[in-house]
């Protein structure tokens, strides 16, 4: 099992960017576990996080298969499209 060192959760979730199911490099696919969490650097910080969804998610995996991902919410999905996609800082 392959393990996150570390997730970046914002209040409302998390954003996984990974590759489409029929490509070449499928590196994200498998089981992986959440292990750490902190907030995002781009959430509002007047809005403070809400501690149980950190505890709430703690020790968790997530399962990502070609055709779904299993896990808690909010990551849970029936039928996802994955797309890598590489961005630049502005």
């Amino acid at each position: 099992m392959r393990r996150v060192v570390a997730t970046c959760l914002s209040v409302l979730g998390i954003v996984v960017a990974s590759n489409s199911a029929r490509a070449a490099d499928q590196s994200y696919i498998g089981t992986w576990k959440v292990s750490a969490a902190v907030v995002a650097p781009w959430a509002d910080l007047k809005q403070k996080p809400d501690s149980s969804e950190q505890s709430r998610l703690l020790g968790k995996t997530i399962d990502l298969s070609a055709k779904r991902i299993s896990g808690p919410t909010p990551f849970a999905c029936a039928g996802p499209h994955y797309k890598v996609s590489s961005f630049t800082p502005i």
